[in-house]
């Protein structure tokens, strides 16, 4: 567990984000019905909206091309070929089948056209990156799964983990927050969320996701493995304020 906060990326990419969010607000027409203030919030919501688009466009691209290279290691060129044949429609797909992915969006490869035994394999380049520690590769790849999967809570806890080894705290957070949404029982998303607000230093936010966890572990059945996992996110934590 590091533990030795470096929030001078996500700072910079927050004034990066604010300062778009100022240009966008000059180019837009006085409304007396509406504050400057609930302006910009609208403003953050349509750029948030975009550059989540920008990222899931770009995730698919260099997941095509990963798959390409280890891909092709791992399973070989004819099993890829198979994949991509499956994999060339989803764009269209996913913009077609909008409407139904919205009201089951546990079904999405399936509407999308995208079968079980692609999705593990997909999963295998993305578990491989992950263990080479290729962050970017793997974040990608974890990225286009949780758009073919949006319902798994694993995707998004992968995700995550991804982001937060690129030191990434506020996006990591972000994707384990929705894991935690999506599966409600596993005491191990509050404490990865937890874990993130430490390391951006705000203690107070991370003892509140800490609890959170430890209710879940209280109210289920864990492993010993767990509790200690909890025990010592509670020493560094008392730790890190002192």
């Amino acid at each position: 567990m590091n533990l030795n906060p470096d929030n001078s990326q996500n700072e910079d990419l927050d004034d990066e984000f604010e300062q778009f969010v100022d240009e966008m607000l000059k180019e837009q027409e006085p409304n007396s019905l509406v504050s400057e203030d609930q302006m910009r919030e609208k403003l953050r919501s349509e750029v948030r909206d975009m550059l989540k688009f920008e990222k899931e466009t770009e995730a698919v691209s260099h997941s095509m091309a990963i798959l390409t290279t280890t891909g092709v290691e791992l399973h070989g060129k004819n099993r890829v070929d198979e994949i991509m044949a499956e994999l060339r429609q989803v764009g269209d797909k996913l913009v077609e089948s909008a409407d139904e992915i919205a009201k089951t969006p546990e079904n999405t490869a399936e509407l999308v056209g995208i079968t079980e035994p692609t999705l593990i394999d997909i999963l295998k380049v993305a578990l491989d990156a992950y263990r080479h520690e290729q962050w970017e590769s793997a974040e990608s790849v974890y990225r286009f799964l949780t758009i073919l999967n949006p319902a798994n809570a694993e995707m998004w806890m992968c995700l995550g983990s991804t982001l937060q080894n690129q030191r990434k705290f506020e996006e990591a957070r972000q994707n384990y927050v929705r894991a935690s949404e999506l599966d409600k029982v596993d005491p191990h998303y509050p404490l990865y969320i937890a874990e993130c607000y430490l390391l951006e230093g705000d203690l107070q936010l991370s003892e509140q996701w800490e609890q959170v966890g430890r209710q879940r572990v209280n109210e289920g059945e864990v492993e010993e493995g767990v509790i200690e996992m909890f025990n010592d996110f509670s020493e560094a934590r008392v730790l890190a304020a002192t």
